[in-house]
């Protein structure tokens, strides 16, 4: 598993030069796979949590203020108004030296998370800093007055508070600090709620706090402010966003520092509104296409493995469809040489208007010609991968070969250069000449007739069929040169064949 507080880098990595895995270059659409690599490993992570810490994922109760306001003694949950997630604790994930003056003591990670049902991770209890803060006997929280939110007694058999230091993680920047759990009572657990607006704080100043208000919270130690951010960091709970200390902006108000305290009311009128919505949306569907609008939303609120685990059956739903191509390209690719250059041309001629774009059925159809014959389904994927407007069932068939083409490097191109610079060279008049194609080209380098399936001869009638000159007087410009070989590459898997094949036709 990667570690705790390393951040999400799960992507699609560049084609290499030579020797890589003809699927290494199949550019797909890179977010959406990003997104479900990042997503499968989020719920992998989630499954074994609700098992090894199951405890820490059961139901408690927050404290239901019938007046709405804040109040010493309450259990409540905090939201962030940046990522809408809940602050949350990782019990499994230690900070080693979270405090400097103490470097036997660890503290414990936070993050924000999706989940909305109130658990020993999310619930904190607000107490007291101090008897004689001049706020009298008063049971309500106000604006200014210090003090602390431990977090609850299930979670750990030890007391945590919320708490913040100077000490900078490498993971924080120069203006950021510190956020944890951590196991004493010191000065870096004392907090004061500021208005979130800081253009109303003068005047909210020793103010009740009200459930849901937006705030800012503000750590005595640091004068830093609570915050969280998108930017993700992988737990043992899955992909959560990042808890720090940061300071404040001038004269503006973040997103990212704004909170507000809530309760089990307020997760219960959030599910019931989502289930609502759902119900039209199930209404809507059945009316439409007799559909079902998906599973419930309470569920997925409330149960993060639920949760997860939806989010991506939604996102293989997607990457599906690029399953057809891992199986058509392979099969083009064994099928010689040339074939892929076949097809393209074939495409090229069904396409009278050159638009770069053929019907789907069409395009079915060449498929079929040069021996690959799809399976059920796999026309929709490819039409959902090509198609050039919804419901046009219209496909770019220019796409489907640049996806293709993905595995032209730089070392592949280069020796195409080298070969072409070569037939220039030995040109009495500096052009390359069809004429010195034929002369020079050397039919070993065929695959087929190292494999003894075919005769040199018959391959240099192959080879020669593949030239549609575009100039009268037999002349071969680099750029059909290139083309030429951006076909060929197409059909070879490995760059260091390629690579062979294009140095045995030539002679280099």
């Amino acid at each position: 598993m990667v570690g705790p507080r390393s951040a999400c880098l799960i992507g699609m990595s560049k084609p290499k030069p030579c020797g890589h895995s003809w699927a290494d270059g199949v550019q797909v659409d890179e977010q959406r796979l990003k997104e479900y690599f990042h997503q499968k490993q989020h719920s992998l992570l989630l499954r074994g949590a609700a098992n090894s810490l199951k405890h820490t994922l059961v139901s408690v109760p927050t404290t239901i203020a019938d007046d709405g306001m804040l109040h010493f003694g309450d259990s409540l949950m905090l939201r962030n108004g940046e990522t809408e997630g809940l602050l949350q604790a990782d019990i499994a994930d230690p900070i080693p030296h979270a405090d400097a003056t103490r470097p036997d003591v660890d503290g414990i990670s936070l993050s924000t998370g999706r989940m909305i049902a109130s658990c020993p991770r999310n619930v904190v209890t607000i107490s007291r800093a101090s008897d004689n803060d001049g706020f009298g006997q008063s049971s309500y929280v106000h604006y200014g007055q210090a003090f602390r939110m431990g977090a609850n007694s299930s979670l750990s058999d030890k007391a945590l508070y919320l708490f913040s230091c100077q000490r900078c993680s490498e993971d924080l920047g120069q203006d950021e600090t510190l956020a944890c759990l951590y196991p004493r009572a010191v000065g870096g657990t004392r907090w004061r709620i500021l208005h979130a607006d800081p253009k109303r704080r003068n005047a909210a100043k020793n103010d009740p706090v009200r459930l849901q208000e937006p705030i800012a919270l503000q750590n005595e130690a640091t004068g830093h402010l609570l915050s969280s951010d998108r930017i993700v960091r992988m737990n043992h709970y899955g992909n959560e966003w990042r808890v720090f200390g940061a300071a404040e902006p001038e004269n503006a108000a973040s997103s990212t520092s704004t909170w507000s305290f809530v309760d089990s009311t307020w997760a219960e009128d959030v599910v019931q509104a989502a289930r609502a919505r759902h119900a039209l949306d199930a209404r809507a569907a059945k009316d439409i296409a007799g559909l079902d609008a998906g599973p419930d939303p309470g569920e997925l609120l409330c149960d993060p493995v639920a949760a997860a685990d939806h989010e991506l059956a939604l996102l293989e739903r997607e990457v599906a469809d690029y399953s057809v191509l891992l199986r058509i390209y392979p099969q083009l690719r064994r099928s010689g040489m040339h074939q892929v250059r076949r097809f393209r041309r074939m495409c090229m001629s069904a396409d009278v208007d050159h638009t770069g774009q053929l019907p789907a059925r069409t395009f079915e159809g060449v498929l079929s010609w040069v021996g690959v014959r799809l399976q059920d389904g796999e026309l929709q994927k490819l039409t959902n991968l090509f198609e050039t407007e919804p419901e046009s069932n219209v496909l770019d068939y220019r796409g489907f070969f640049k996806y293709m083409e993905a595995n032209m490097s730089e070392a592949r191109v280069a020796i195409v250069e080298d070969a072409y610079a070569k037939l220039q060279a030995t040109s009495c008049s500096g052009y390359v000449e069809v004429h010195q194609l034929q002369q020079n080209w050397n039919p070993r380098c065929h695959p087929e007739v190292g494999a003894t399936t075919i005769t040199e001869v018959e391959a240099m009638e192959e080879f020669l069929n593949q030239w549609d000159l575009t100039s009268s007087d037999g002349m071969v410009s680099y750029d059909e040169f290139l083309d030429y070989y951006r076909d060929v590459s197409m059909a070879v898997e490995k760059g260091e064949i390629f690579v062979d094949i294009v140095r045995k036709a030539w002679d280099l």
